[in-house]
């Protein structure tokens, strides 16, 4: 990266954008929206693809090498690609240092798994949960395409319910009452915490008064 111009004729070349550096902007191998190296908090904000998938990862586990103190990872998304959704939580689960999840607004589909990747698992009060089942694409040709898809969505499936039985520890009346054989399902924070999606709902802290007249 070049920090200054170097003494010589002709205009000064301009900085790659998304560029490994030290700057905030640039510290991972692909440009993501976050809160920075500073906070040590990595934001999961909007439609997970492989992009984000490759930036998240690259962002957790460059925090975890700097340090053992926790990685927060604020959720606030609707979802997305179920191999990335998975390479996102096997990365938060494989890293030493603890992990906390906090949602903030949405935590559907891929992100209601995410949400299940923190040692700690938060949420502020307004925050919605959304479970359903895999999207299949019925574009098939052939039996042979049909079945290959079948297996796929089967994979997804019990890939997503194994983690949520996992790391909920749902008792099995619980697990038949609100997510077997459901499509689709929403759920409160409060909900969430009553059934262990989460552990904890965030409390708004006391503010001191502003005296403030309007005029």
């Amino acid at each position: 990266m070049l920090n200054k111009v170097d003494e010589c004729e002709g205009e000064p070349e301009e900085e790659l954008e998304g560029t490994p550096g030290d700057g905030p902007d640039n510290w991972t191998p692909t440009t993501l929206v976050g809160f920075g190296p500073g906070t040590r908090t990595v934001l999961v904000g909007g439609t997970i693809e492989p992009v984000m998938g490759s930036a998240i990862c690259s962002q957790v586990e460059r925090l975890a090498a700097e340090s053992d103190d926790f990685i927060k990872v604020v959720i606030n998304s609707p979802g997305g690609d179920i191999i990335q959704v998975m390479a996102i939580y096997d990365m938060l689960r494989a890293v030493t240092c603890p992990i906390i999840t906090l949602t903030q607004g949405m935590a559907f589909s891929g992100g209601f798994v995410l949400a299940q990747a923190g040692d700690l698992r938060l949420s502020f009060p307004n925050s919605r949960f959304f479970y359903h089942e895999p999207i299949g694409v019925n574009e098939n040709n052939s039996l042979t395409e049909a079945a290959v898809s079948l297996q796929s969505y089967a994979w997804s499936l019990e890939t997503m319910n194994e983690v949520i039985r996992k790391r909920t520890k749902i008792s099995k009346t619980n697990w038949n009452k609100h997510f077997a054989g459901k499509t689709s399902v929403y759920f409160s924070a409060q909900e969430a915490k009553d059934l262990k999606i989460i552990d904890e709902i965030i409390e708004y802290p006391k503010k001191p008064k502003l005296n403030l007249r309007v005029e």
